[in-house]
């Protein structure tokens, strides 16, 4: 039976461990670089935690295509042996080493705790040989990919860990992948930054002439093609009226400061619109024409810039959902950010999220919203449960990303209909929500203009969808934290009332006790 005592020390040590994990996850937002301050994050959990040692080990394949694992980070409290030099804990093979019971545990996103002498006989060799008493070994996964784990050893008494300690632990280890998938991301956006700028740098520009009046004279054969536009179309056209009408003035106040100084050359970025009215971002660099000591007329040698705008803008966005999800956010929060920030990201007409409860075996929505026609404002609608067997497409709760383009309206090919459902979705994305190597739940944004979508847009969706895992992931433990914390105390609050029921009781009994013997007393 839990006393008050050791629950009052549990509910202590909680708190100092969800302490300990928020300034964790500060350290973690201050540098993309995870790994300049785990070691400073193992010491605040180490401490938090009342353990004698903590550490990292992380996963590998070598070419022989066996698993192995090796200790790369550790933190040790004073006295405690450090066993970072260890050549015992490099390279150790999964299954050779007698630990693959370990490695199965751990995928399915389990913990390894417990005594030492109460672990079968092979895995107690290693862990004696490091003075350990008692563990608690963590999966730390990054996207559905099982990266490590990170451990907690006593070597100096025996533990049981208490299930709102492992909860905490849990977190931090999700807080960690989170850190490892977000630095995975941020290395993703500059290594595909840094191949599209060689691909423009080595790109044919686009070049074109006007008179001092900004009426084109000539074009090359890359605008023709980055625009759309016929030759005869674009020449005698003024410049601006392919500016975009937002930066007309802009691009206005420039040219005319470049005549005014008679500078040799000005660089700016500007919008123009294709003959379709699409937008594209170019980088000019203008220069002025003169013929002797007269101006007449300015050069433009433009470079398409829109993915590289396109990138910066979507790493931003990003970058502000991943602090956004730091806060103490409920699951319907989290729904609702998502929401907005995916409008931001895709522009879409219709938005809903589920997660999958795999008691009853059906989709649980959490939020839907759908653009009504005409409408600028999108209409929540009830969130509704669908049995899994009705789920059309399985492949999604399977692990599997798709996109869709409708070709018509009477095609039936997303999971489920709400909102306006005479008005189906053109261009569709659906993308898991995984969790600790699990499917979880399903994402979906959807519009109403056909082959809105591609298979770009899927994989940023994707990584969109890793980043709700772990913020879902960090919501689920802490409400199943705060429902062990509300059991303890209702526990404590009915123990305590029986006992002063008790208390109380007694005092009655003692006083007919009394009377009873005054009585016969008084008889005799």
């Amino acid at each position: 039976m839990l006393t008050k005592q050791k629950a009052e020390e549990l509910i202590h040590r909680r708190e100092t461990l969800l302490r300990a994990l928020q300034q964790a996850i500060h350290l973690f937002l201050d540098e993309v670089d995870w790994e300049k301050h785990i070691l400073e994050i193992l010491r605040l959990l180490g401490n938090a935690a009342d353990v004698d040692r903590v550490y990292i080990f992380k996963n590998h394949v070598k070419a022989d295509r066996t698993i192995y694992t090796s200790q790369c980070f550790e933190w040790v409290a004073s006295g405690v042996e450090s066993q970072m030099g260890n050549p015992s804990l490099q390279d150790i093979p999964w299954e050779e080493s007698g630990f693959t019971r370990w490695l199965t545990i751990l995928k399915k996103g389990d913990i390894v705790t417990g005594r030492v002498k109460d672990f079968p006989i092979q895995e107690q060799e290693l862990l004696l040989s490091q003075g350990i008493i008692a563990i608690a070994i963590v999966p730390i996964f990054v996207g559905n990919e099982l990266w490590g784990f990170i451990g907690f050893d006593e070597c100096t008494r025996e533990r049981i860990w208490d299930r709102s300690e492992i909860d905490v632990l849990r977190m931090a280890a999700d807080t960690v992948g989170m850190a490892i998938l977000r630095k995975r991301n941020e290395d993703a956006l500059k290594k595909s930054k840094d191949q599209y700028r060689s691909i423009v740098e080595n790109a044919r520009d686009i070049i074109f002439r006007t008179d001092p009046k900004g009426i084109i004279t000539y074009v090359n054969p890359a605008v023709l093609k980055k625009t759309g536009y016929r030759k005869e179309e674009l020449i005698g056209m003024n410049y601006l009226d392919l500016v975009h009408p937002n930066d007309v003035e802009e691009v206005k106040s420039i040219i005319r400061e470049m005549f005014r100084q008679h500078s040799a050359e000005s660089n700016f970025d500007c919008r123009i619109l294709t003959r379709n009215r699409e937008m594209l971002w170019v980088d000019n660099i203008a220069t002025i024409l003169k013929e002797g000591k007269e101006i007449v007329g300015w050069q433009s040698i433009a470079r398409d810039i829109t993915q590289q705008k396109q990138l910066e803008y979507e790493q931003k966005v990003l970058h502000k959902f991943s602090q956004q999800l730091n806060g103490p956010l409920t699951i319907k929060e989290i729904a609702l950010l998502a929401a907005r920030t995916t409008k931001e990201l895709f522009d879409h007409d219709v938005f809903s999220l589920d997660l999958l409860d795999e008691e009853k075996d059906e989709l649980v929505g959490v939020y839907n919203e759908d653009l009504p026609p005409g409408g600028t404002k999108p209409v929540e609608y009830p969130a509704k449960s669908v049995p899994v067997e009705k789920v059309r497409n399985r492949e999604i709760l399977e692990g599997q990303s798709k996109l869709i383009n409708r070709k018509s309206d009477t095609e039936q090919s997303d999971l489920t209909r709400f909102g306006n459902e005479t008005r189906p979705s053109r261009s569709l994305m659906f993308v898991p929500i995984i969790w600790r190597n699990k499917t979880v739940g399903v994402l979906s944004v959807q519009s109403y203009t056909p082959n809105k979508y591609g298979y770009r847009d899927l994989a940023l969706l994707e990584m969109f969808g890793y980043q709700c895992g772990g913020a879902l992931a960090r919501a689920w433990s802490e409400q199943s934290a705060n429902e062990r914390l509300q059991e303890l105390e209702l526990f404590y609050k009915v123990t305590i009332d029986r006992e002063l029921k008790m208390v109380e009781l007694k005092k009655k009994i003692a006083i007919l006790e009394k009377r009873l013997s005054d009585t016969r007393n008084g008889n005799r």
